[in-house]
């Protein structure tokens, strides 16, 4: 197990709170309401166990599990194929994401605080584009309502490509469209469902209505990492934003 810290000023101060089964992600929507996501790789596939804490972090109970070719998983888990990356937007309501190498990348919700995950329909690749050669992935979504916004990144060679996809009926129906300009990997950060910014490496990209008007410019910084990677973008307002290396979990 690990030791579980809490701040209650802003990080000036910390105190021991409880223990937390140790290799996990934790995500907290509130003070009382967090999930250890602790998720295991097996060449290409993930598997997945998903504890819940309603008391901070006191205690934690297991409400989900995909197993080893999902046997021993329990009831409408997630599936074991493709890797994946799990996050909550409130005490109910989770998300699951996919990148696969082979096959189209899914994306799940869960209603329930992670117990049970449903599918929503799968997000189309832009007509254009040929069948993937290197894999293909979708972010988790940018939610408002019904409204969601995910990020494709679709392997190809030689730079591969980006999609940005949006549905207005909870992920029943997508419209996906290609990043403007070169097809090429870009480093998205969605911050809802209208505000998106983009780079790749050298550019930047921005749009405040989803995709219907964009505004390009030259970084006048670098937006690489020491090997060359473009570096991740984590804004939290439109106006204020981080570029972060992707190396190291950054």
């Amino acid at each position: 197990t690990a030791v579980l810290y809490r701040t209650r000023d802003g990080g000036r101060s910390w105190r021991r709170f409880a223990s937390v089964p140790s290799g996990c992600q934790l995500d907290f929507v509130d003070e009382q309401h967090g999930w250890c996501i602790a998720i295991g790789a097996a060449a290409g596939s993930e598997t997945v166990r998903l504890l819940h804490t309603v008391d901070g972090g006191a205690s934690w109970s297991l409400v989900s599990r995909t197993g080893l070719y999902s046997s021993d998983s329990t009831p409408a888990a997630l599936p074991f194929g493709c890797d994946k990356t799990l996050a909550f937007t409130s005490a109910r309501i989770g998300w699951a994401a996919t990148g696969c190498a082979g096959g189209t990348p899914y994306l799940y919700t869960s209603r329930d605080g992670g117990s049970r995950w449903h599918p929503l329909a799968a997000v189309p690749r832009p007509s254009t584009l040929p069948a993937p050669s290197a894999g293909e992935g979708v972010s988790l979504p940018a939610v408002s309502g019904s409204r969601l916004a995910v990020s494709v990144q679709i392997g190809g060679s030689p730079r591969g490509a980006t999609a940005l996809a949006t549905s207005s009926s909870g992920g029943r129906i997508w419209r996906t469209r290609l990043v403007p300009g070169r097809l090429e990997y870009w480093s998205v950060d969605l911050i809802d469902v209208q505000h998106w910014r983009l780079s790749d490496g050298k550019t930047l990209l921005a749009t405040n209505d989803a995709g219907r008007h964009w505004r390009r410019w030259t970084a006048p910084v670098p937006m690489r990492d020491s090997v060359g990677s473009t570096l991740e973008l984590d804004f939290l307002s439109p106006n204020l934003g981080f570029a972060i290396p992707n190396g190291n979990s950054g």
